[in-house]
């Protein structure tokens, strides 16, 4: 029992690992405390994927799963078009199995090469 709640807690950071290495947008601000930056647009963008994870027990597992799945699939459009935070219309979508203790997880998105920001607002 114990090796399994070690089992979930590394899942989970993983995951978060996995988020927080995607390029989490950080917002900057300007000098009177308001948000500066603009909306972003992906460009480069292929047609979408849908690929199906792994089951796991944990559904965060199985998510984290079901992205790298995602990312797999992406190469065939070349390494620029991996990253899953860049993907247009990225979902993720984990149902558990019926009578069972598994998650099966759904990844879809189009695969985009790059985002380009538009600046810092200056008021």
């Amino acid at each position: 029992m114990y090796l399994k709640k070690w089992q979930g807690i590394s899942a989970v950071l993983a995951v978060l690992a996995l988020l927080a290495g995607a390029g989490a947008i950080q917002a900057s601000e300007n000098r009177d405390g308001k948000p500066g930056v603009k909306a972003s647009k992906t460009v480069g963008c292929q047609k979408p994927l849908i690929v199906i994870g792994r089951p796991h027990k944990l559904s965060t597992v199985a998510s984290l799963s079901a992205v790298r799945a995602w990312v797999e699939q992406a190469k065939k459009y070349g390494e620029e078009y991996t990253m899953w935070h860049n993907a247009r219309g990225a979902k993720i979508k984990c149902e558990k199995y019926p009578r069972s203790d598994y998650y099966k997880c759904i990844a879809g998105g189009a695969p985009c090469r790059a985002r380009i920001w538009s600046g810092i607002q200056s008021n």
